[in-house]
């Protein structure tokens, strides 16, 4: 029996895999975005029809037993007891029951499990390598740990777009000033840099005997070939294609979103040391002026360096033509 456990990264076509891991073929999908059983499904309607209660976008777990046991085990820092491996594998096998689900596999996906969450969620995290060693204490030689990589400097602009549309009030060069071009130092809460040194953590991994797959973004979301014989190893077909694609916003769009966070200061914008916007204004004010979302920043170049050598080494150990797809090399 395999157990799968892709952890996304975010920003990394997460949302359009779990439609596609729903209706995959030779296993039992109990991750996000998966369809609810008929009484949750039920229930759902009756609160949003009859009580005007909407559903939060969270519990849409095919159980939602699955998603509060791993959310709360393994992107935490709290040592992983064997309580919890207990748990986590009663929620699991309590899922196939349910669903009377294929027991040769079990796929689980959850981009919240990279530990590389959003900077609002502000506590403490475990690193991609600590919670890749958590699941392997969770399933044994039976777990598969799916990464979806992206070229590094295109996920931190997908990023910081997407904190951008959901409150952040700062320009992208003071969003780059503040992650870390040291691996074991980015792991502060307003550094996402530290799930960004992939061969690190294909070592790690090695190190730990948990099995990782490192599928680039940039194959997902267009033909797919890794990503099927990925899966197609371990008994599991996917359907062609990539559905649930959606267009992204514009930079106009992205710059009358950056100045309503700044001047409104909205729950998220309040978070925030106001000596901080004082730092970022002369920025700003150039990005409002020249219409340029994306501002010219030293630390990009500093991060494209530290990247470099990372990338070299993982195309080296995976046979991936990185440079073809716009890695720092």
């Amino acid at each position: 029996m395999t157990k799968i456990v892709h952890v996304g990264l975010p920003k990394c076509a997460s949302t359009s895999l779990q439609v596609l891991f729903a209706e995959a073929k030779g296993t039992t999908y109990l991750g996000k975005g998966a369809r609810p059983t008929p009484i949750e499904q039920f229930i759902a309607d009756f609160k949003l029809k009859v009580l005007r209660i909407p559903t939060l976008r969270g519990s849409n777990y095919i159980t939602k037993a699955v998603r509060d046991v791993f959310r709360e085990t393994l992107p935490s820092e709290v040592e992983i007891t064997e309580s919890m491996v207990l748990e986590c594998r009663r929620a699991v096998d309590e899922g196939i029951g349910i669903f009377k689900g294929d027991t040769r596999h079990v796929l689980i996906s959850d981009e919240v499990l990279s530990g590389a969450g959003f900077i609002y969620f502000n506590k403490p995290r475990r690193p991609l390598e600590g919670i890749i060693e958590g699941i392997g204490k969770i399933f044994g030689s039976e777990a598969l740990v799916v990464v979806v990589m992206r070229s590094q400097i295109s996920f931190l602009v997908s990023y910081w777009k997407h904190l951008v549309r959901t409150g952040y009030p700062f320009t992208f060069g003071y969003f780059l000033s503040q992650q870390s071009s040291d691996p074991v130092q980015a792991d502060s809460w307003c550094s996402v840099t530290r799930s960004l040194f992939y061969d690190r953590i294909r070592r790690k991994a090695e190190e730990a005997g948990v099995r990782v797959a490192f599928v680039p973004f940039e194959d997902v979301v267009k033909e797919g070939r890794i990503l099927r014989e990925v899966f197609a190893r371990e008994g599991v077909t996917l359907a062609p294609g990539l559905p649930h694609r959606r267009q992204s916003n514009t930079d106009e769009s992205h710059i009358r979103k950056l100045k309503r966070n700044r001047t409104e200061r909205r729950a998220r914008g309040l978070m925030f040391d106001p000596a901080l916007f004082e730092r970022d204004e002369a920025v700003y004010q150039k990005v409002l002026s020249s219409g340029v979302l994306l501002d010219e920043t030293p630390h990009q170049e500093r991060l494209i360096e530290a990247f470099r050598p990372e990338n070299r080494a993982m195309a080296e150990a995976t046979g991936y033509d990185l440079k073809a797809w716009k890695y720092p090399v």
